[in-house]
C-alpha cells in the first residue's frame, strides 16, 4: 500500500514539474535550416512558390507517403495559391501568403489544429543562393503542448532539412 502512494507522488511531481518547465518554455517555437542551392534566389523562389514541385523535394512527398492524395486552389506560384495534402483522417493546407522574388511566406493549417507559419528568404552567393527556410508556431498557453512543440522541434528540423536536400538535388541535375 505505501508503495502505492509513493508512486502516486512520485507521478504527480513530475506532472507537476513537467508543467512548470512548459510554462517557463514560452509558448512561441522556431526551427531554421539553410543551405546553399545551384541557381539564382528568383529561379530558387519560384520553384518553391509552385506547389506541384513540393512532391518532388519536401519531406511529404508522394515517395514517402503513397497513399497521400494532393490537389491544388488558386493561381500556381502566386499568393493565395494553396496545396491540400489529405493522408487517412488528416487534412493539411499550405497557403501562400507572399511571393517575392528572393522571399516567400506561407502558412500551414492541419484539421488537427496544428498552424504554423513558414519562410523561405533567398539571398545570393557565390556558389548561387543561400537559401534559409524557418518554421514557427505558437503552442498557446497549455505548457504540455510546449513541452511536446520542444520535444518535436527535432523532428521538424530533420524533416526541413530533407526538404532542403530535396531542393539542392533538384537544381544539381538542372
Amino acid at each position: 500500500m505505501r508503495a502505492g502512494y509513493i508512486i502516486v507522488l512520485t507521478l504527480a511531481g513530475i506532472f507537476v514539474l513537467a508543467g512548470a518547465a512548459g510554462f517557463a518554455m514560452g509558448s512561441a517555437w522556431q526551427v531554421k535550416v539553410s543551405g546553399t542551392v545551384a541557381a539564382p534566389p528568383g529561379e530558387v523562389i519560384g520553384y518553391l512558390a509552385d506547389f506541384h514541385s513540393w512532391r518532388q523535394w519536401s519531406a511529404w512527398n508522394a515517395r514517402k507517403f503513397p497513399e497521400s492524395e494532393f490537389s491544388y486552389r488558386g493561381d500556381s506560384g502566386s499568393a493565395g495559391a494553396e496545396q491540400v495534402w489529405k493522408l487517412g483522417p488528416t487534412t493539411t493546407v499550405w497557403h501562400l501568403l507572399e511571393v517575392k522574388p528572393n522571399e516567400l511566406i506561407y502558412w500551414r493549417q492541419s484539421n488537427d489544429g496544428a498552424v504554423l507559419d513558414g519562410h523561405f528568404q533567398a539571398e545570393s552567393a557565390e556558389e548561387g543562393t543561400r537559401l534559409t527556410w524557418t518554421v514557427s508556431g505558437n503552442t498557446g498557453f497549455n505548457p504540455y503542448d510546449r513541452l511536446i512543440a520542444w520535444l518535436y522541434s527535432d523532428r521538424v528540423r530533420s524533416q526541413l532539412r530533407a526538404g532542403l536536400q530535396g531542393i539542392q538535388k533538384h537544381f544539381d541535375r538542372t
